[in-house]
């Protein structure tokens, strides 16, 4: 009968599309195809997710906290306490790592089906708490420090297994960041604390473990370490019994980091 024919035709087209969804992650395609744009809904990706793609990712995780931090003042335009006088004072910073959440777009690009080319791009806000060690001994009042840069990276990864993929990733961070300084050692008569802004650059290099569950690699988990540095430089200006007083401040950091992601194809 024909229906019974098309009925059966149906559920064998049923079957061929359940079957490749489960098997989803073994097919293949054309570089031709997956160069033309075409994305994970339409079914175009090498045996381990390959061609080009989108993601978004939300990072939750730790950044360096402040290893330096360098004051170069003056009242009524004469460098204090002497002539170019520059205090560098350790700081202590707790906790001992920073936390910091960052959301990122990848673009990838992956010309074979288990490896390829993918570049970043996103925002970065990151919360430090603060104490100067100033170098006679003494200790300034909590402070805190925020900053929110925008990310760039550019990097390579590599498919371990259908599921597991490893990425390594250059990256540069430039933004700005919003500081507390505690002003005692200003020769103003008691501390006072003031909040400045100023430019932030940071580079670091980034690995990261990424773990696909499902099988259309539709979304994923990760893991990353980080290795960065950075400086920043704001300037403090206020007017006191002293005078008008200046300080230029500068930090340095430097060290490892990491985070846990989510990541979304689309």
């Amino acid at each position: 009968m024909p229906i019974r024919r098309v009925v059966a035709s149906l559920l064998a087209c049923a079957a061929g599309l359940a079957a490749a969804e489960v098997d989803d992650v073994t097919m293949t395609y054309s570089y031709e195809e997956t160069a033309a744009g075409r994305d994970i809904h339409e079914g175009i990706y090498g045996s381990h997710g390959a061609g080009e793609f989108d993601e978004w990712r939300l990072h939750l995780g730790v950044s360096p906290a402040i290893d330096r931090v360098q004051l170069k003042t003056s009242i009524n335009g004469n460098a204090y306490p002497g002539p170019a006088s520059v205090e560098t004072d350790r700081t202590i910073s707790d906790p001992a790592l920073s936390p910091q959440i960052g959301l990122m777009w990848v673009l990838g690009d992956y010309e074979a089906g288990n490896e390829g080319w993918f570049s970043t791009l996103g925002f970065e806000y990151t919360r430090r708490d603060y104490k100067i060690l100033y170098g006679l001994g003494a200790e300034s009042v909590p402070l805190s420090l925020t900053s929110l840069t925008v990310h760039f990276g550019m990097g390579y990864g590599w498919y371990l297994g259908s599921r597991l993929r490893y990425e390594f990733e250059p990256f540069v961070n430039a933004g700005m960041m919003w500081t507390e300084l505690d002003l005692i050692d200003m020769s103003i008569p008691a501390p006072e604390i003031r909040v400045s802004g100023g430019g932030q650059i940071e580079a670091g290099i980034r690995n990261a473990l990424i773990w696909h569950p499902a099988p259309t690699q539709a979304w994923h988990l990760g893991a990353a370490l980080d290795y960065r540095t950075g400086y920043a430089q704001t300037i403090f200006e206020t007017s006191g019994t002293a005078g008008d007083i200046r300080s230029e401040v500068r930090f340095w950091w430097y060290g490892f980091g990491g985070s846990l992601f989510y990541g979304h194809k689309f």
